[in-house]
């Protein structure tokens, strides 16, 4: 048992405890600098580069009065400043775009078709993302962070084919399902022989 005058002394001289969070984590008064503020999509992503010509071509793809019916963007490469850069458009719908596809990159894309309704023609755009089976986690998860920003650059469109991986996948048959689950109807395509730029 110890004396009160003992007690008094030792309650103003004993080591204060740090205090914890509910999971254990010290609380400190300067908290590291990840953590300084909230965590936000600007915070966590850079901003990716559109360029102009990107901007022109996706343009000419909304222009009923051309031919151009798709364009096909790919990531720059890992050594570059991020960004999309244009790899080509065309007249053959997607069935060429596919060809342009390959498992080393990223590649972004939009495609112009004409969708049938009761006679009625109507032009519907699809929005196309295909990630390549050779790239990496942490690259995959960058660009998720980024996807927003991208997407932003090929809108409006009417229906999206999300994180394709395989060309199969990249079809007249996909893109006429998933239009005829949300508007019905039969899409009819433009078909063309034109060459890829």
């Amino acid at each position: 048992v110890y004396s009160w005058p003992y007690l008094l002394v030792r309650a103003f001289t004993r080591t204060p405890r740090k205090a914890k969070c509910c999971r254990g984590a010290p609380i400190t008064k300067n908290p590291p600098p990840n953590m300084a503020q909230p965590v936000t999509a600007s915070l966590v992503s850079k901003q990716i580069d559109i360029p102009d010509e990107l901007v022109s071509k996706i343009a000419d793809v909304r222009d009923n009065s051309t031919p151009t019916d798709w364009v096909l963007a790919s990531l720059s490469s890992e050594s570059e400043d991020l960004g999309l850069r244009v790899l080509g458009t065309g007249t053959g719908g997607v069935t060429e775009l596919r060809e342009l596809l390959t498992q080393e990159n990223i590649f972004f894309g939009l495609v112009r078709t004409i969708e049938t309704i009761d006679k009625t023609e109507a032009v519907k755009f699809v929005f196309i993302s295909f990630v390549g089976e050779k790239i990496g986690v942490m690259r995959k998860a960058r660009i998720s962070t980024l996807r927003g920003g991208i997407q932003a650059a090929f809108d409006p469109f009417h229906c999206e084919l999300l994180n394709l991986s395989s060309k199969e996948e990249v079809s007249e048959a996909a893109i006429k399902q998933e239009l005829g689950a949300m508007f019905g109807g039969e899409v009819a395509y433009q078909q063309g022989l034109g060459s890829t730029v």
